[in-house]
């Protein structure tokens, strides 16, 4: 686009057709138009055309962070609370088989490494280095 050109864009979305720059002169107090002859009118001169910046409040974007980290708490909790449930399952299922009577090594190895998974899910991340 030329230098002296407007170059200013229709508000509305971030992308598509109607987003096309004024293509005339630089400075022009008419109403904007662009390479498919639309038209719009001129805006506030506080607006800045060129970057076409939206002022961000800072308390708005405080609470929006705030938001953000309490649905990932949020989030988090509920992964942790939906492998415990997992994993008690699968240890109600190795008791119920020891108590049938396997001894077994492998069920015995089983069993220790889902209690370990689970004493890591109330905080003792050591108990998987055993």
């Amino acid at each position: 686009m030329p230098e002296n050109t407007c170059g200013a864009r229709k508000p509305g979305r971030e992308n598509g057709r109607h987003r096309i720059p004024c293509i005339r002169r630089t400075g022009h107090q008419t109403a904007h138009r662009d390479g498919l002859g639309q038209e719009w009118p001129q805006q506030e001169a506080s607006v800045d055309h060129q970057n076409d910046a939206r002022a961000v409040d800072p308390a708005r974007s405080a609470a929006r962070a705030q938001w953000e980290a309490q649905l990932a708490a949020d989030e988090a909790e509920l992964l942790r609370a939906e492998e415990w449930h997992a994993i008690s399952r699968r240890l109600d299922r190795c008791h119920a088989a020891q108590r049938a009577g396997d001894n077994s090594t492998y069920l015995r190895d089983r069993v220790a490494r889902l209690e370990a998974l689970q004493a890591c899910l109330l905080g003792s991340v050591e108990s998987l280095a055993a």
